[in-house]
């Protein structure tokens, strides 16, 4: 029997939504804390009409309108199995640990739900034991008395005849030797282990030993594994390991919940539409949920790419590890040989590579920038350079060979493993594959020129040759397409996906159909009387280079004097620095200051900065999204400037230059470089007013906004604000609705 309510198509007489979150619904009279939100039962009211209908919504729901609880409660109204994918990790624990215990109980309904993340987010039995082993048979001694057993058995091998450098393809256990592993972590994973099982015995709400958001990375690393060292059934621990538990729960609960990433990866190993096809790790859905799905395409275009990167060199000291503990009559001297070779390429082309960079920040390049001596910046993408690069050409020979050799010798030893040995050679084919596309993706022959556009990336300690796909409009169009010839209801849904009050670009970016139903939901949240906006003409250009220490000059008096935390959001890592030590001057004697890159974590950042409640926190990407600081600790704003991508991008380049080809010569600015501009600009603002209650300023110290003719397009994105003409004003706004 179902854990729901059954009979889903009569669900819109019997249980409409309208009855739980409507002005006198059972919500607002069972919880004094309910309050009721006209944009909320809108969405949730266009959803039900979804769910019943087997069709697709886009919904753009502002900030405070409560659209997690507009699409739970249609969701678990319908019977339905549902999937849902979120952008973060936090998002997706907020649902699993408030959100769904909360309507489920309103519904008075089992909780039959679930986190599901990546196979090395989960604590691993088997190096947990391992690692619990050493620990309790030290009697007393030190852990750098601990030798990893790896380097112990290679060196008692009888194939010793390695050289000095081989033995940088073991595991020597450096974070063991630091004290990574304490009496107190150790206490700590022994009862998160023990309440784990203690919870899948009784069937309690488990999160089956997910390590990752519990500990530091360098103590997950020491208890979890990837998925290729996985020893499957053969492991001791098979039946009670808790990432196969996690999954096959996963397959037969009602409502499932992963990340935009897990989902791309099993875009080609799920098949939700094939009842006899067996589940893996999802079930079989029949709806289908994106939150924050503006952040699909860019997501998407990510984990579609192809690389070959000096990170190789880590996961092939893993292997070594692994094939010596665990594979027997493998000979250990020609796989290490063969890495060895593999490592040899990569170190010359990574020297090679340092000795061109393209930028002074060593940032990423054209893939032709190092294919050609002859090469320059070219609207044509298709542009016939004559001078080869035949220093850079022959080390992409090199890696292609030493791919190839390692790849003949794996399959000769594909015997004595299956999974491990095959999951090599799909990753040494795939090498291959990146390789001869990258050298011949200018060639109008090659099927992926106008699809993928390849990169380089280069700092001093690694780099990566990146093949990436210009859009994810074909393969994610594809999945809708699917969904809906299989009566599977879908849901893309954000606060940030209209450009203008408008869906066209994102619609064409996911490749869903152009009459797809489209709704914008207003925020609950009144702008106007929370929220004062200012510009002005007379803040610096953006090329300046003096810009930020104008900016800060022109907002000295406001930073000193508003009441609570600013937030100072920059567009690059060098307006980052410079801003960093001009507040450091200039406030720091009043308030603290707290900068990305400066030694604290972004978490821990973000906490000090909530907790200090007087802060000023100067961050660049990744506080433009998906950072939440309601109250006063957050009363101030500044954004230094329009955040357009680089035009030095190569990615974010060859897309426009598509664009121009498909649509037109300079097209791509109205349709690419404005709207993805417009998105993170509402990001970064959407971070002042997270409450009814919140009051804060919001500065856009750019004067093309107002000088500019696209400049209306990012204003009319924007919530209508109060708007001030100077500083002082909003000064005197934020004075007067605090004491109101």
């Amino acid at each position: 029997m179902s854990d729901f309510p059954e009979n889903s198509c009569n669900l819109t007489v019997f249980h409409d939504v309208e009855e739980y979150l409507g002005q006198n619904g059972k919500i607002a009279r069972t919880d004094n804390n309910f309050v009721f939100r006209e944009g909320q039962l809108k969405m949730a009211l266009e959803y039900q009409k979804t769910l019943k209908e087997n069709s697709s919504l886009v919904c753009e729901a502002g900030t405070g309108t409560g659209k997690t609880f507009a699409y739970l409660l249609p969701a678990l109204l319908s019977s339905k199995t549902i999937l849902i994918s979120t952008a973060s990790k936090a998002l997706q624990d907020q649902l699993i640990q408030k959100d769904l215990p909360s309507i489920c109980n309103i519904l008075n309904i089992p909780h039959n739900y679930m986190s599901l993340k990546g196979f090395s987010n989960y604590l691993c039995k088997d190096k947990y034991y391992e690692l619990s082993n050493k620990f309790a048979s030290s009697n007393g001694l030190k852990l750098d008395d601990y030798i990893d057993e790896s380097a112990k058995k290679i060196k008692n091998t009888k194939q010793n005849e390695r050289k000095k450098s081989d033995i940088e393809l073991l595991d020597d256990d450096s974070d063991f030797k630091k004290g990574v592993i304490t009496p107190e972590i150790m206490a700590k994973l022994e009862l998160l282990v023990e309440k784990t099982d203690l919870a899948i015995q009784k069937d309690n709400e488990i999160d089956f030993c997910e390590v990752n958001s519990k500990f530091d990375s360098a103590v997950v690393s020491k208890v979890t594994i990837h998925r290729e060292y996985c020893k499957k059934r053969k492991c001791k621990y098979y039946d009670e390991c808790f990432c196969y538990l996690a999954r096959k729960k996963a397959t037969s609960s009602k409502v499932v919940v992963i990340n935009h990433s897990l989902f791309f990866s099993t875009m080609d190993i799920e098949d939700p539409f094939n009842i006899l096809c067996p589940s893996v790790m999802l079930p079989k859905y029949r709806a289908v949920v994106f939150d924050e799905a503006h952040d699909l395409p860019s997501i998407g275009r990510e984990h579609l790419s192809f690389s070959v990167s000096s990170y190789l060199k880590k996961c092939f000291q893993e292997d070594v590890s692994f094939i010596v503990k665990t594979l027997a009559d493998v000979p250990v001297k020609d796989i290490i040989e063969a890495y060895n070779q593999i490592i040899k390429s990569l170190d010359s082309m990574h020297s090679y590579l340092l000795t061109r960079l393209p930028y002074a920040d060593g940032s990423k390049a054209h893939i032709n920038f190092y294919k050609y001596e002859d090469y320059f910046e070219s609207d044509n993408p298709f542009e016939e350079y004559k001078v080869g690069c035949e220093q850079f050409r022959q080390r992409m020979i090199d890696l292609y060979s030493s791919f190839l050799s390692a790849k003949k010798l794996f399959i000769a030893e594909k015997a004595l493993n299956e999974d491990f040995f095959e999951s090599r050679i799909n990753m040494f084919s795939e090498a291959i594959s990146t390789i001869v596309n990258l050298m011949t993706l200018d060639k109008k022959d090659n099927e992926n020129a106008e699809k993928y556009v390849g990169t380089v990336e280069v700092s001093k300690k690694s780099f990566k040759l990146q093949l990436t796909p210009l859009e994810i409009n074909e393969k994610f169009g594809s999945y809708i397409k699917r969904c809906e010839s299989n009566n599977v209801s879908t849901l893309f849904t954000s606060a940030t996906i209209c450009i203008d009050h408008k869906f066209t670009k994102f619609v064409r970016d996911i490749g869903a159909n152009s009459s797809v139903n489209c709704i914008e939901v207003e925020s609950n949240f009144d702008y106007e009387k929370q929220t004062a906006f200012f510009c002005s003409r007379d803040f610096p250009k953006a090329e300046d280079s003096l810009r930020i220490s104008k900016i800060i000059c022109m907002l000295e008096d406001l930073i000193n004097n508003v009441n609570g935390g600013v937030f100072l959001l920059t567009t690059s890592v060098s307006a980052l620095k410079t801003a960093y030590e001009l507040c450091i001057e200039k406030f720091s004697k009043m308030r603290a200051v707290l900068c990305q890159y400066r030694g604290l974590s972004n978490s821990n950042m973000l906490l000090e900065f909530k907790k200090n409640g007087n802060a000023i926190l100067i961050g660049t990407a990744s506080f433009w999204a998906g950072v939440d600081v309601p109250g006063k600790a957050l009363s101030l704003v500044i954004i230094d400037k329009l955040p357009f991508t680089s035009p030095s991008d190569p990615l974010f380049k060859a897309r426009c230059q598509s664009y121009d080809l498909k649509f037109g010569k300079n097209k791509s600015f109205a349709h690419l470089c404005v709207p993805e501009a417009v998105i993170d600009l509402r990001q970064g603002a959407g971070r002042l007013i997270r409450h009814e209650s919140d009051v804060g300023g919001l500065v856009i110290a750019d004067p093309r906004i107002l000088s500019h003719s696209y400049g209306k397009i990012f204003l009319h994105s924007l919530p209508k604000m109060t708007v001030c003409n100077t500083a002082s004003d909003v000064l005197q706004f934020l004075n007067q609705s605090t004491n109101s």
